[in-house]
């Protein structure tokens, strides 16, 4: 099984909660799930991107059949902009690949670039251990 969450499910960006908070349950429910099915030989992939380049924009005036207004949604504060920055891909062509591989490694989580220990991997290796790779 592979649910998509976010870098945001595990580092909080202010000014959007509520995306952060729906990626954060994706995340938690993945993890709970994990548990329960390792025993029954599933695996459970979280893939957390961080900025992915989409066309999210074309594909919501297409589905509405007119011009979309992003401008709803608060721009990202600088801080959390700069900080995401990092984890940005060029495509999301890429993404696929890793998703195979992940699935085949049976890795838990699946960071589409390589995240900063101080940021996540606290978090994960109090609720997981060392190592992400493999099931509990």
């Amino acid at each position: 099984m592979v649910n998509t969450a976010s870098l945001a499910g595990l580092l909080p960006m202010e000014a959007h909660a509520i995306y952060s908070s729906s990626k954060a349950a994706v995340v938690n429910l993945s993890e709970a799930l994990a548990r329960e099915l390792a025993p029954l030989g599933f695996g459970v992939t979280i893939l957390c991107p961080g900025q992915v380049p989409t066309s999210l924009k074309e594909n919501l005036s297409a589905i509405r059949g007119g011009a979309v207004d992003l401008q709803a949604v608060p721009p990202m504060p600088m801080s959390t902009f700069e900080r995401m920055k990092p984890f940005a891909l060029a495509s999301a062509e890429p993404v696929g690949v890793m998703v195979r591989n992940a699935i085949l490694d049976n890795a838990l989580y699946l960071h589409t670039a390589t995240v900063p220990g101080d940021l996540v991997a606290e978090r994960v290796n109090i609720e997981w251990g060392p190592g992400t790779v493999g099931r509990v």
